[in-house]
């Protein structure tokens, strides 16, 4: 707040969801009756599957698309909120239904951890001014670009 990237009504919403998801996460060692929807972190993502599709629709730079709905993107997901190794976040939710324009396609990162090149084989989209705002980090500043998979995108022109 101090710094003025956030206002007081966020940072109280961002740190009662901080408290309610290490109450979540310390609530796996407790009695089934203690948890609140079986210990789930807010905002209560849940996928299901054992192998998830893979879908590539060759989107490029430019080209507008609408972020599908969360019911669809939920529907691609494994038990750990993942499309082939890709994690869907809480942070990407409030873009769905929404539509933006590519920014770029991203192939291959460096893992700032090791400095080592990663090449994905499943190449993952930026959406232009679509980035993390933190509403379920703790207010986290960086605004970094989440990373999507075609399968979660739709063309729209």
């Amino acid at each position: 707040m101090t710094s003025g990237n956030a206002g007081f009504w966020r940072t109280v919403r961002s740190v009662l969801v901080g408290v309610f998801n290490e109450y979540q996460d310390l609530s796996r060692h407790l009695p089934r009756w203690l948890r609140i929807r079986g210990g789930e972190r807010y905002p209560f993502l849940r996928g299901s599957l054992t192998r998830t599709p893979d879908r590539r629709i060759g989107l490029q730079p430019g080209d507008v698309v609408r972020v599908r709905s969360r019911e669809e993107i939920l529907a691609t997901l494994d038990t750990a909120n993942k499309n082939r190794g890709m994690s869907f976040d809480g942070e990407m939710l409030k873009y769905c239904g929404r539509e933006a324009r590519v920014l770029r396609r991203v192939e291959h990162i460096i893992d700032e951890g090791t400095g080592r090149m990663l090449h994905f084989a499943n190449p993952c989209i930026i959406l232009e001014d679509v980035v993390c705002t933190g509403d379920f980090h703790r207010v986290c500043p960086r605004a970094i670009y989440p990373y999507w998979r075609e399968i979660w995108l739709e063309k729209v022109r």
